[in-house]
């Protein structure tokens, strides 16, 4: 059975990804396997974001996704909890970043 377990968009404005939005501490506990597909949102100044996945506090992938481009990335879930934070690669750049995370757990 696949369940979404979080779905939101995002405003990431900031090169640092401790001063965007993020995704903390989603209790993954019940899947086997996540999906978590991105969508690059409207932009005002865009540059590509950076995405980093954490698993209970370790960092399992980092990407970036191109301006207006999707992307979907499916993990064995090595542990309970799932972060996931954004940054802009350029300074100066506000860009919207929809996400979802699908749970599936059989």
């Amino acid at each position: 059975t696949t369940t979404v377990l979080s779905e939101r968009t995002y405003t990431v404005v900031s090169t640092d990804p401790g001063a965007n939005p993020s995704l903390e501490k989603l209790d993954v506990s019940g899947a086997r396997t996540i999906r978590i597909n991105f969508r690059a949102a409207l932009c005002a100044t865009c540059s590509p974001i950076r995405v980093e996945v954490l698993s209970n506090g370790t960092v399992i992938d980092s990407f970036n996704i191109d301006i207006h481009m999707n992307a979907s990335r499916v993990y064995e879930v090595p542990g309970t909890v799932l972060a996931v934070r954004f940054a802009n690669t350029t300074a100066g750049a506000s860009n919207g970043i929809t996400m979802t995370v699908l749970g599936r757990n059989n």
